[in-house]
C-alpha cells in the first residue's frame, strides 16, 4: 500500500485516509473524483476496489477493480 501512495494527490492520500479510518461513503466521493481525473489511478483504483468489497459488500465488482488496479500497475510498472 506504501508504493500507492507514493507521488500520490492530496485527493488520493484523502481518499486513503477515509478508507482507512472505514468512512467508505467519504472514500467513494473523493475517489470518484479522482478517477474521473485519472481513470487508471492506482491508488484510485484501490481504494474504489476496497470500497466496494469492505464497505458496499460487492465481492464482484471489488474484485473487478482490483483487476483494473494489477492491469494499471502493470502499465506503469512496463513504461519505467
Amino acid at each position: 500500500m506504501a508504493d500507492l501512495l507514493r507521488g500520490a494527490s492530496a485527493d488520493e492520500q484523502t481518499a486513503m485516509t477515509a478508507l482507512n479510518e472505514k468512512k467508505y461513503a467519504r472514500a467513494r466521493e473523493v475517489v470518484e473524483k479522482v478517477l474521473e481525473k485519472s481513470p487508471e489511478s492506482p491508488a484510485g483504483r484501490y481504494v474504489l476496489a476496497k470500497v466496494l468489497a469492505e464497505g458496499e459488500v460487492s465481492l464482484p465488482k471489488g474484485l473487478f477493480e482490483i483487476r483494473r488496479l494489477r492491469h494499471a500497475v502493470e502499465q506503469t510498472d512496463a513504461s519505467r
